[in-house]
């Protein structure tokens, strides 16, 4: 059974909604800078216009990195909108017991 999707034909390795990839390979930005991925997360995303939900595969990483774009310019141009009521402040601290599967978030919607 897959833990991932709860699927019972396969195991999370072959799972189509999970997407791996080395936590070790380093990741290259725009200008060719190298940056260590700390980890990785698939989490549900959900688009507000149509209710259409996917699967997006983020990659975390320090925190210190500068944004090509800030998010004021994200707002102006409607490239995106923060849902304030499901998401953590920056350097916020949260206790794995207090994080939700992927699972969880989709039983929830």
């Amino acid at each position: 059974m897959c833990s991932n999707c709860g699927g019972r034909n396969h195991f999370k390795v072959k799972c189509k909604k999970f997407h791996d990839v080395s936590c070790l390979q380093p990741l290259v930005m725009w200008n060719g800078t190298e940056i260590t991925r700390f980890d990785k997360t698939n989490l549900l995303v959900k688009k507000m216009k149509t209710g259409h939900e996917m699967r997006v595969l983020f990659t975390i990483v320090k925190n210190n990195l500068n944004c090509l774009l800030r998010l004021s310019t994200y707002k102006k141009f409607n490239l995106m909108t923060i849902n304030k009521q499901k998401y953590l402040m920056a350097g916020t601290s949260v206790s794995k017991d207090k994080l939700r599967t992927p699972q969880e978030i989709s039983n929830a919607s």
